[in-house]
């Protein structure tokens, strides 16, 4: 009875390990055709895999719904991004989740909900301006207040030397310039003065006149 009991227990172990690659398999060649923008054939491949019982995870969902709202089906992308957030998405993921659940939202007209779903997307580190900008979904709303202030929060965070008034103190500096010693009206150099990184710090080009003629730079 004991030995008929361990070949039982060995036989659900394989069967549940080899299944269990299986649906995994099912997983990645979904994940390979969302990796190709295959949006209608990664939406037949992730439902098929989790009929066949693959572990839906926040990462797997949130590819579903982006599949999805690629395709049109808004209602369904946003409840699988709905989906997708109660499944403990990673902190990099969420604010992604939520953005997507945003353009859904803002793809289906639904006043307001876009408005709150991107407001707790750059809470939580989303700063992509460049999508709030573009985005088609967002063509409606782009003129609202409330979503003028939130790419003026994302930006900010971005770009946060920008609104910092002691990073600003050197902006007269910023310019084309001709360099004369003091008192003299011999010309030396010239230098070019411009913002870095952000806003964050000052890059000088400068060219000293003369034989041979040199040049460099210099970041404050």
């Amino acid at each position: 009875m004991k030995y008929f009991c361990t070949v039982i227990f060995l036989l659900n172990l394989l069967f549940n390990c080899s299944y269990g690659q299986l649906t995994q398999t099912f997983i990645s060649h979904a994940d390979s055709l969302y990796a190709k923008q295959d949006w209608s054939a990664a939406v037949t491949a992730y439902e098929n895999a989790f009929a066949k019982g693959a572990t839906q995870n926040a990462l797997s969902v949130n590819r579903l719904g982006f599949s999805y709202l690629n395709i049109g089906k808004n209602d369904l992308a946003i409840k699988n991004f709905q989906l997708s957030l109660t499944k403990n998405p990673l902190p990099a993921g969420a604010p992604i989740i939520r953005s997507r659940l945003a353009r859904a939202y803002a793809a289906n007209n639904d006043n307001g909900k876009p408005l709150l779903q991107l407001d707790s997307a750059i809470s939580l580190g989303y700063s992509n301006v460049a999508e709030l900008d573009t985005l088609k979904e967002f063509n409606g709303i782009r003129n609202d207040a409330v979503f003028k202030n939130l790419v003026s929060k994302a930006t900010d965070k971005i770009f946060p030397c920008m609104k910092d008034l002691h990073a600003r103190e050197f902006d007269f500096w910023i310019g084309e310039w001709d360099v004369y010693p003091t008192g003299s009206e011999q010309l030396v150099g010239h230098s070019i003065i411009q913002m870095g990184s952000g806003g964050c710090f000052i890059l000088e080009n400068w060219t000293a006149t003369g034989i041979p003629e040199t040049s460099g730079k210099s970041m404050n």
